[in-house]
This record gives structure tokens, sequence and C-alpha cells, in this order.
């Protein structure tokens, strides 16, 4: 299995990522061949793999629960309340509501990593 660095490295090559306006992105499938190819795991298995870490983080969220891989990062919800904002349409003001939203902060040897 690959270190965290090493899996950081193997997101800088161009072929495996979409890009986008933003840039490059990899998105869900990737990350399975990624997985599939770094652990010597068949495609299948990587993708139940991949499946259930992400469910069992978006539980955890659900319940009110911080997740912290050390070293990647943690995956928190916070409270937003409720502003004044503006409609894109229309440009008229409107309130948005209070709201719950989930929030990822990056680890030190992803900061590391990426720097």
């Amino acid at each position: 299995m690959p270190s965290l660095p090493a899996l950081f490295r193997s997101l800088d090559r161009p072929e495996r990522h979409n890009h986008t306006k933003r840039g490059i992105r990899m998105d869900k499938e990737q990350l399975i061949t990624e997985v599939a190819k770094a652990g010597g795991f068949s495609k299948k298995n990587a993708e139940k793999a991949v499946t259930v870490v992400l469910d069992s983080i978006l539980e955890a969220l659900k319940e009110g629960q911080e997740v912290q891989l050390v070293g990647f990062g943690k995956f928190e919800v916070k409270a937003r309340e409720a502003r004044m904002g503006r409609s894109r349409r229309t440009g008229k003001e409107i309130q948005l509501p209070a709201g719950k939203v989930p929030v990822f902060t990056a680890g030190l040897t992803m900061k590391k990593a990426l720097n």
C-alpha cells in the first residue's frame, strides 16, 4: 500500500484526470482505478473499498461526528447561519436559510506533500 505522499504524487499525472474550467480533477472512477493499481486489488474490490470508506465518512458526518484521518485531513459538519444573498437570475436580495455544510481541513502530511 503506498504512503500518502506517494498517493499525492500519483495525482500529479495528467493522464489520470479530467480537465475542467477550474483545472484538473479526479472522479470516483479514476480514484477506484488508482486504488486497484496501488493496492493490487481487483477493480471490483477497490470499488467496494472506496464506496465503504466514503459511505462511512458520510454516515459519521450525518450523526454529527468528526472524522479525522491523521496526516490526510479532517471532515466535519458546521452550522451556517441564515443570511442575505442575491439571486443570480433576478439580482434581488433573498433570505438564505440556515443549514449545515460539510467542511474539510487538510492535514499536515497533505499540506507538506502539496508544497
